[in-house]
């Protein structure tokens, strides 16, 4: 009986594992809902070190005129102004897309032919280790009509990526698996019969 609920309890935190590492919430579906939004070209991926990262913002509001990319560095997201820099905007029809897109972009492009939308991309090198955030401010030349947020992740080739709970959790998790191998073995080796050699 215990050794089922030992099974049972690492499968579930196994599972709760892979579900929480690297969860990727849809950055352009809030076009939809808000008429605004951003993404990246490495959206949902840790970005090595150094390596471009190309943000796109885009709306259906068709009155903004540019749109600021607002650049902050580690350690969250929420640190100095790295970059800040007003691009103008560009207009397409879907299921045209800008360049160096995620295929969220491309999905909802071809999903919702025919609508017009505005874009513009900035281009920066990630070159720090850690949380960086971009923040979009869309404007139609006197007011700010819109915001949103982008998060990147950046990592070196050597680091352990984060797990939300911790190396604690992962390491509890194989320790637990290696249990339930040596439970598994040992029932086996008990229910052999005993054979006499002379």
């Amino acid at each position: 009986m215990k050794s089922r609920f030992s099974i049972v309890a690492i499968l579930a935190v196994c599972v709760f594992l892979l579900v929480s590492v690297n969860v990727a919430q849809a950055q352009w579906a809030a076009i939809k809902v808000s008429g605004y939004a951003v993404t990246t070209n490495w959206h949902g991926i840790d970005v090595p070190v150094p390596s471009s990262v190309v943000v796109t913002a885009g709306t259906t509001d068709l009155s903004v005129t540019s749109v600021e990319f607002i650049w902050r560095e580690p350690p969250d997201g929420n640190g100095p102004i790295a970059f800040d820099e007003e691009v103008p905007t560009s207009t397409l029809i879907t299921p045209a897309v800008p360049p160096n897109v995620p295929n969220e972009v491309i999905k909802w492009a071809t999903d919702n032919p025919g609508i017009t939308y505005k874009y513009a991309q900035s281009t920066h090198p990630i070159d720090v280790v850690g949380d960086w955030g971009v923040q979009a401010l869309f404007k139609d030349g006197i007011n700010i009509k819109g915001r949103a947020l982008s998060a990147i992740r950046a990592t070196s080739f050597n680091a352990v990526p984060e797990v939300p709970f911790g190396t604690v959790l992962i390491l509890s998790s194989m320790f637990g698996a290696l249990g339930v191998l040596i439970i598994k073995r040992k029932r086996i080796f008990q229910n052999l019969p005993l054979v006499r050699i002379d």
